[in-house]
């Protein structure tokens, strides 16, 4: 697992599943569910959201409501 941005609990296992670590939770996987790659995860400063691109679609984690896919358009 490699951690990305600022965050040491966040991160890309080799499936390129993205990875939460939370204190007293354990190991979450956000990408649960949907065909990889992911790409480019980030964390907000306060880690309550997690965003990251997947083929054409940018998804949103955010804690308590969970992922959201917000189509890319041009």
């Amino acid at each position: 697992m490699a951690c990305t941005s600022y965050a040491t609990n966040l991160g890309v296992a080799e499936s390129s599943h993205i990875l939460l670590w939370t204190r007293g939770q354990g190991l979450q996987c956000l990408s649960s569910g949907l065909p990889g790659p992911h790409f480019h995860p980030a964390i907000s400063a306060n880690g309550q959201r997690v965003i990251w691109v997947a083929g054409t679609d940018l998804y949103v984690w955010e804690r308590g409501r969970g992922r959201r896919r917000l189509p890319l358009s041009l």
